[in-house]
């Protein structure tokens, strides 16, 4: 990671989320701002005991410049009293970067990238001044320059402010922070950054998150940039162990954004359709019977054929490859379909195996038969198929990607028939197809649902997986 300027450095420092109570909510406490320790001592007392420990959220990051404007996704990660993991992208990527309250890790495709002594001055704001020794908190709100002995009472936007670190409301220097006095949460900070410039940062739309808030707005000023940031699909209290915060792990332990949710503990912001394909006993009781069925008919089906003489069409994507990760990547990033990200996913050798797919393979193989893998993913990606299938020890007598634009599967159903499809392999009799789609079996598409007969050969030849996620139904 090249090293950034200390404008943007100080974004980076400050793009992690404001955690605040809502203010409409407030309940006046009238406590005087004696100074910066009376303030955190009634930050502590309000919460303590109540404030949840960890918090998880997709962050929507919009930097203005003067001459461009950039958007990003980020998925942030904290944990009480003082951890912070940003993941600047898709987390399969491995940029990002780790804070503590006193030190800073920045990771370039998981590995270091660069260390600094300088830690996040807000994690003692936003998360260790509810779970930790007011101490501690003081400790390391001194060490980023604030003054806790100056403190002044002042009114924003309707509200009683005290504001620790100056002496004055009017003083947009030194270094200080903004305190709603009936909730004691962070309003805003102000300071300056590298340069002498002036820092302004701001916080709105307030939403629940646990028994505290978090405000999933937040405009961050400098006389160089803006920028915005939107908070959606926030979680408290999600177990993250210490080691998701090591750099000596932070390519090993499962991200949240690709952890399959606990058996009964709900969908929380993943989309029931991919909750369902990633979670649900129902889904896997339902691909391991389809295969089953599948191989109990292979005895019958090849009768007669000879050894290498028939062969078994497969798709790929929810038949034999499962990339509900990858779907469920998109729910969370609130991203559509690209080509990109498909291909980035695809690069990375990650689906696993659809239940029931890898068995299934292995039995048609030993009877003797092929195993044909036909497929719309592109032909620049077929390499990249080839050795994802090997890592789930699938190895296909043929693999047919997408050539062109030939989205329709049946030329190549036919050039497998005539033993013209790969170089080595004679004339094939199919047996059997198994797919997800109803474009993956022959001469078929969804206007066949209103003819009752086109579907006979389903449960006989036809073997058709679950996969409420995409297909052709949708268009």
């Amino acid at each position: 990671m090249n090293r950034r300027s200390p404008i943007v450095r100080t974004i980076a420092l400050l793009s992690l989320g404001f955690l605040a109570a809502s203010p409409m909510l407030a309940q006046e406490s009238g406590a005087p701002c004696q100074s910066g320790r009376s303030v955190l001592e009634a930050m502590h007392s309000a919460y303590a005991g109540t404030w949840y420990h960890t918090l998880t959220f997709v962050q929507r990051t919009i930097v203005e410049r003067a001459t461009r404007t950039d958007t990003s996704t980020w998925y942030e990660s904290l944990k009480g009293p003082a951890l912070l993991r940003i993941d600047t992208g898709d987390p399969a990527i491995g940029n990002g970067i780790l804070y503590t309250a006193d030190s800073s890790v920045s990771m370039r495709r998981d590995t270091v990238a660069r260390r600094s002594a300088g830690g996040n001055e807000f994690l003692p704001l936003i998360m260790g001044v509810y779970l930790q020794p007011i101490d501690s908190t003081i400790r390391q709100l001194k060490s980023f320059g604030f003054d806790l002995n100056r403190c002044v009472e002042t009114k924003w936007q309707g509200r009683d402010v005290a504001v620790v670190g100056t002496e004055s409301a009017t003083d947009s220097v030194s270094p200080q922070f903004w305190i709603d006095r009936g909730n004691w949460v962070v309003l805003r900070m102000r300071g300056t950054v590298g340069g002498g410039g002036r820092i302004d940062v701001t916080t709105g739309g307030y939403q629940k998150a646990g028994k505290g808030w978090l405000a999933t707005q937040v405009v961050i000023r400098t006389p160089t940039i803006t920028q915005h940031e939107d908070y959606r699909l926030w979680t408290v209290d999600r177990d993250l162990p210490d080691a998701f915060f090591d750099p000596a792990h932070w390519a090993t332990i499962p991200h949240w954004l690709t952890t399959i949710p606990a058996a009964g503990a709900g969908c929380g912001p993943i989309a029931a359709e991919v909750c369902w394909f990633r979670a649900s006993a129902e889904y896997r009781a339902l691909t391991l019977q389809v295969y089953r069925d599948a191989g109990d008919h292979l005895a019958e089906l090849a009768r007669g054929k000879s050894r290498n003489g028939w062969a078994v069409i497969l798709d790929a994507d929810e038949t034999v490859l499962d990339n509900s990760e990858y779907q469920q990547r998109l729910v969370v990033s609130g991203r559509p379909f690209s080509d990109s990200t498909w291909a980035l996913w695809v690069n990375q050798h990650a689906a696993g195996a659809v239940p029931g797919a890898v068995d299934f393979i292995r039995r048609v193989q030993t009877m003797g038969g092929r195993v044909a893998i036909v497929t719309n993913r592109a032909e620049s990606l077929c390499d990249a198929t080839r050795q994802n299938l090997a890592t789930l020890s699938v190895h296909p007598d043929l693999l047919l990607c997408q050539p062109g634009v030939e989205i329709d599967k049946n030329p190549r159903f036919e050039r497998i028939a005539r033993g013209t499809a790969v170089s080595g392999i004679g004339p094939l009799v199919v047996v059997a197809w198994i797919g997800d789609n109803i474009q993956d079996f022959p001469n078929l598409h969804q206007s066949v649902r209103d003819t009752p007969a086109a579907l006979d050969s389903f449960g006989r030849r036809f073997f058709l997986l679950p996969n409420p996620m995409y297909g052709s139904w949708q268009q």
